[in-house]
């Protein structure tokens, strides 16, 4: 029996990257999407959105590999948000009591003055 896969698109604008995300995330298929989306997060990357409109949801891996990811990206002071959702993984979610934390989107930074010219 082959392992289902995961696609990946990626789409970049300045410090903000869209991975498009499409199959069934599962405990098989986790590290692919912890990999990539690691991987989209390097670097000058502020803002990652998952878009996971072509997503199923086979076991509780997609949902504790998001907290991860959210989690790691915080620690960078990065964000991590889920965009696109399907009503069910909304619903999944919902149950677990983290739609808000994962789908908050990203707080405005125009309104902070830059880090490097503040009080110059």
């Amino acid at each position: 029996m082959s392992t289902p896969a995961l696609s990946f698109r990626v789409h970049r604008d300045g410090d903000r990257v869209r991975l498009v995300v499409a199959g069934q995330i599962n405990r098989a298929t986790r590290d692919s999407l912890a990999t990539t989306a690691a991987d989209a997060l390097a670097g000058r990357t502020r803002v990652l959105e998952i878009d996971v409109s072509a997503i199923t949801i086979g076991d509780s891996s997609a949902i504790s590999t998001f907290i991860g990811l959210r989690r790691a990206a915080s620690a960078e002071a990065k964000h991590v948000v889920l965009v696109n959702l399907p009503r069910q993984v909304e619903r999944v979610l919902e149950l677990a009591r983290l739609l808000d934390d994962l789908t908050s989107p990203c707080p405005d930074r125009a309104s902070a003055p830059p880090s490097d010219t503040a009080n110059s």
